[in-house]
């Protein structure tokens, strides 16, 4: 009987046992839930571009219609070129350029001119005086404290590509306005004019195109096209008295690509192509004292660069229009030195993006996105 009685408790105490670890197992499954993962996910989506801030509703305080370019005078001060096409003041509509902080969206009008729209992607800074900026528009030299009038020093004449602002030597490099065969500089507070280049005895009907002059060693490099079709014939680099550096001849079809040029420090500058039919770009680097140096093939198409790489390099700013995505544009931080291109930024649909700049030390990223500004910090 006492057996019987021990082998009944040691059955039940099994069957104890067997119920015990029953719990255990079932509560395996909610471990390998998904739902438990994915939510730790979702806020990462949301964090792509955590540091974006946005201003909103500022044509007002631009007295403007549109916003056309931006430039960082420093990690939170921007220069900002706008236009209201509602005053159209003859020789353009009105125009003006103002500082504005990005930390608390104050702007203060600084400078007042005309100009078309076909110069507004150009605007250029430089520290001529901490107080007192140098700012070129692609038409207008603006400088307070300069004339009586304070505001205007110089307004051109012309079409984009036709000149530039030399800032260390205060004078603008500009294509004859008639077969666009002659390079002249002129010093602003002088007036002193000299001929620089001439193409009109090569033979064939030649233009001057796009010189881009560098503002510490008055260097410049510029475009001989031949108007057939518009072919780039050669890249020539000259000194501040004209003087051929060196010059490269091209005869290859993709130079129909060319897009910009750009300088980077005072011995190199970039050509800048794009091939429309392989959505791809590619940026030549020359040296000024080598030549050419190497070129660099970039996996997306080439729509525009920042105004001013020199206070930034060896890092740029490269927008992307991005292929079949109804306006949507993508930025890029482009290396210089390591030749390696990081997404920033892509806008949402119909998110334009015409001007954006990265400041001095490479620390702030600022654009305009339709008529708003963003801006992020990267570094």
């Amino acid at each position: 009987m006492k057996k019987l009685f021990v082998l009944i408790l040691a059955l039940l105490m099994l069957c104890s046992c067997s119920f015990s670890e029953e719990p255990e197992k079932t509560s395996e499954p909610p471990k390998e839930q998904p739902s438990s993962s994915e939510p730790e996910e979702q806020p990462e989506e949301k964090e792509e571009q955590p540091s974006v801030k946005t201003h909103e509703n500022l044509l007002e305080k631009f007295e403007a219609t549109d916003i056309q370019e931006i430039r960082l005078f420093n990690d939170n001060i921007a220069y900002v070129h706008s236009f209201n096409r509602e005053i159209d003041l003859g020789d353009g509509f009105k125009t003006t350029v103002s500082s504005f902080d990005l930390e608390t969206a104050e702007a203060e009008i600084l400078f007042y001119g005309s100009a078309y729209f076909d110069y507004g992607d150009t605007l250029s800074v430089h520290k001529m005086d901490f107080s007192n900026p140098w700012i070129f528009t692609g038409k207008n030299i603006f400088s307070k404290g300069i004339t009586e009038r304070g505001d205007i020093e110089y307004s051109f004449e012309g079409s984009p590509g036709d000149f530039d602002f030399d800032f260390g030597n205060k004078r603008y490099i500009f294509v004859d306005g008639n077969g666009k065969e002659r390079l002249y500089s002129k010093n602003i507070e002088t007036g002193e004019e000299k001929l620089l280049f001439d193409v009109s005895g090569e033979g064939e009907h030649r233009f001057i195109h796009n010189p881009k002059v560098n503002s510490d060693s008055g260097n410049i490099v510029f475009l001989d096209c031949k108007y057939e079709a518009s072919v780039t014939v050669r890249l020539i680099c000259i000194d501040f008295w004209g003087n051929i550096i060196f010059e490269e001849s091209f005869e290859n079809d993709f130079l129909y690509n060319i897009r910009d040029l750009r300088w980077l420090n005072e011995e190199n500058f970039a050509l800048l192509l794009a091939n429309a039919e392989e959505e791809s770009s590619s940026i030549r680097i020359y040296n000024i004292n080598s030549g050419f140096a190497e070129e660099r093939t970039l996996d997306f198409l080439f729509n525009n660069i920042q105004n001013d790489i020199t206070e930034s390099y060896p890092f740029a700013v490269i927008s992307e229009y991005v292929p079949q995505s109804h306006f949507r544009y993508r930025l890029w931080l482009y290396n210089f030195e390591e030749g390696a291109a990081e997404e920033l930024y892509i806008s949402p649909t119909r998110g334009i993006i015409h001007g954006f700049d990265l400041s001095p030390g490479g620390k702030t990223l600022c654009w305009i996105e339709n008529d708003d500004i963003k801006f992020m910090e990267i570094n």
